[in-house]
């Protein structure tokens, strides 16, 4: 088995052993999308991606992304008859479920780390508890006495921002709101946790009612609105925007 065969079979085995793509479908390669590397899933039951995306190629059928996956020089687009998009090209073409739920992924993320700050060595938090980097907690046994870099901070965000997303979820009116008040949802389990909510019975009322403006008042009644002065008003005016 010459070289290359060998790290082509290897690659298959390891794809094989973990599957990220939907069901049906199986990874080959990678891609870039929204700025991050992800698997490029196409339907299984194709055993050999370059020889079936030629022959999709002069069927006429879109197999570009699988091409540069494979770095294949790709037809002229112009030479290629109009055809439907195959299903590899229609999954690619799918919203990312997360942008439906959320909208801009990206800029809640930034709004999360500006309003937590970065530090890359372990502090103390306004209530005295040990934390590091944007805003995260240290717990029993995690050692950050050497501090944290960029990259593992950003690390360390990622892992915090799913927890904080999943707790998010529960709060009353998720359902019905906006991305814009689902942020401001995820901003707040982020900052005090995922029963925040359970503090302020009536912003829960009003939320799960469909009341932004009443939850927004709520809000601003607490002492919570007092103590955080800088990120307390742009998170209200969150739940006030219904898109």
């Amino acid at each position: 088995m010459r070289a290359e065969e060998f790290i082509t079979e290897k690659k298959k085995r390891t794809l094989r052993n973990t599957n990220p793509c939907w069901k049906g479908y199986k990874p080959v390669g990678t891609k870039e999308k929204n700025g991050k590397t992800v698997p490029n899933c196409v339907p299984e039951g194709i055993e050999n991606v370059e020889e079936d995306w030629k022959d999709s190629v002069k069927k006429g059928i879109a197999g570009v992304a699988t091409a540069a996956t494979l770095g294949m020089s790709t037809p002229d687009a112009s030479s290629m008859p109009a055809q439907e998009p195959t299903a590899v090209v229609q999954q690619q073409q799918e919203e990312d479920p997360l942008k439906k739920e959320l909208g801009d992924v990206d800029a809640l993320k930034s709004m999360i780390k500006s309003h937590e700050g970065l530090r890359l060595k372990p502090y103390k938090d306004t209530r005295g508890l040990p934390t590091v980097g944007y805003g995260h907690l240290i717990k029993k046994g995690e050692d950050y006495s050497k501090g944290l870099t960029q990259q593992q901070a950003d690390a360390l965000f990622d892992r915090d921002f799913e927890h904080h997303l999943a707790q998010a979820r529960s709060t009353p009116g998720w359902d019905k709101a906006s991305h814009a008040q689902r942020h401001a949802m995820v901003d707040l389990a982020y900052n005090m946790g995922g029963a925040w909510h359970k503090k302020w019975p009536k912003f829960s009322a009003a939320a799960q009612a469909g009341d932004w403006d009443k939850a927004a008042r709520e809000l601003e009644k607490s002492r919570w609105y007092k103590q955080v002065k800088t990120r307390a008003p742009k998170v209200v005016d969150l739940f006030r925007r219904t898109s």
